[in-house]
């Protein structure tokens, strides 16, 4: 019997070497990437668009479209459409993010030929309607109505509109009348501006024998010709840091966010922000759960989160905090960028980061259908397979000199803006 009070012994990481998608484009050049998993049986499809909030010209239009769109088969209701899909094993399901959208289907292999053309049915030529518009208003209303009671999703929309101000639509507060705005004409008009060939990326997962890959690809002959979305235009431009504080009397706690504009994904500085932000506050062993957590208790936890936004992104640290110590994490916060900034760093504790790096990256490609995704979120940017060895490498070759570098160039305490929703 093992002996359980003797850990296990830690091996040095190796290379790991990921295997090659096969690239495909259909006739309109929708390019395709195909992750062949000859144990796989189901089917995983994901349709990536870009067209997400961020290039919405009316508060919500991007959400509603999309949403509705499973339930906007031409010849089908939505419980029509639902038991078809349950009867031959699929789901069908949508994501809306502020640059892209996602619509991820499985299919059981056997079934693929079965559904897929329905389902293009509803992506060619989707019929909203008037009907489903209504319901969906009044369940959205009612949701806002719910989330405007919570501290955190207040902060978030406050942070949001601080950063990109009513330039853009989802930089503005979200009111009921927005979704009352929206009608189903609208609806078509988006969905033709943003589905179309020329925003569109498909990523296949599973058992794919060469004439499914190829039956599959003339299925997505339907989805038409159109017209890319235009760049983004400049994004935190009049960025100004301030401090926001709105003052809720009966909040159990206060949602704090600090947050400044970074650079995109694609920045030479990137990669060693990635690893300055998890040994600052995103892992367990953190520097501010530390702190926060563990010695102070002021907060269950906290985490740094990179909006990713084409060109550049939105950097925000994150945490709900004891209402009686808000001032205090604050400056927490503050103490240990300053300790980044002026301290050196043990190797013991680059070490910890690194194996904690070199894990999760490890894990964000395990599997045939996580490593679809991430490929995804690299295509999202511009890049490839490449960049999961530049991260590696990255990892193992970053000093704790070049931390302290991008501390003082990123992290000064006079350049976040500061927002506190709560008591």
């Amino acid at each position: 019997m093992p002996n359980r009070t003797i850990p296990p012994h830690i091996h040095t990481f190796t290379n790991y070497t990921l295997a090659v998608p096969q690239s495909y484009r259909t006739v309109h050049g929708i390019p395709c990437k195909v992750f062949v998993d000859n144990n796989l049986n189901l089917i995983h499809f994901i349709i990536r668009i870009q067209g997400g909030t961020l290039f919405e010209k009316q508060k919500k239009i991007a959400a509603t479209t999309y949403q509705l769109l499973k339930e906007s088969h031409p010849l089908m209701n939505e419980n029509e459409t639902d038991a078809f899909m349950d009867f031959y094993g699929s789901t069908f399901n949508i994501s809306v993010g502020m640059t892209f959208i996602s619509i991820e289907l499985v299919i059981p292999q056997k079934n693929c030929l079965i559904v897929l053309p329905e389902i293009l049915e509803i992506l060619a030529n989707p019929t909203f309607k008037e009907e489903n518009l209504v319901r969906f208003k009044e369940k959205s209303i009612k949701n806002l109505e719910y989330n405007s009671m919570k501290t955190d999703f207040r902060n978030t929309q406050l942070m949001f509109h601080s950063m990109l101000g009513d330039g853009f639509a989802c930089g503005k507060i979200l009111e009921p009348s927005d979704y009352d705005k929206i009608t189903v004409e609208q609806l078509h008009a988006y969905y033709k501006e943003t589905f179309c060939a020329e925003n569109l990326r498909l990523y296949l997962a599973g058992n794919l024998p060469d004439d499914l890959i190829q039956q599959i690809l003339k299925s997505f002959e339907r989805i038409p010709a159109g017209k890319a979305c235009p760049p983004l235009k400049p994004l935190f431009v009049h960025f100004q840091p301030q401090r926001i504080e709105e003052h809720w009397p009966h909040a159990q706690q206060t949602s704090l966010s600090l947050c400044k504009p970074l650079f995109s994904c694609k920045h030479p500085d990137a990669l060693p922000f990635y690893f300055l932000n998890t040994l600052l506050c995103n892992y367990f062993g953190s520097r501010l759960m530390k702190n926060l957590r563990e010695k102070n208790s002021y907060t269950y936890g906290i985490s740094g989160n990179n909006y990713n936004m084409g060109d550049s992104s939105l950097f925000c640290i994150e945490s709900d905090i004891n209402n009686e110590n808000v001032e205090e994490a604050i400056a927490a916060c503050f103490t240990e960028m300053r300790k980044i900034r002026e301290e050196n760093i043990s190797d013991e504790e680059m070490e910890i980061v690194r194996n904690y790096l070199y894990g999760e990256n490890l894990r964000s490609v395990d599997g045939t259908i996580a490593y679809e995704k991430k490929y995804m979120q690299w295509e999202d940017f511009g890049m490839d397979m490449q960049r999961y060895y530049h991260t590696m490498e990255t990892i193992r070759n970053i000093q704790a000199s070049t931390i302290k570098d991008l501390a003082n160039n990123y992290l000064q305490s006079d350049g976040f803006t500061i927002i506190t929703v709560g008591k």
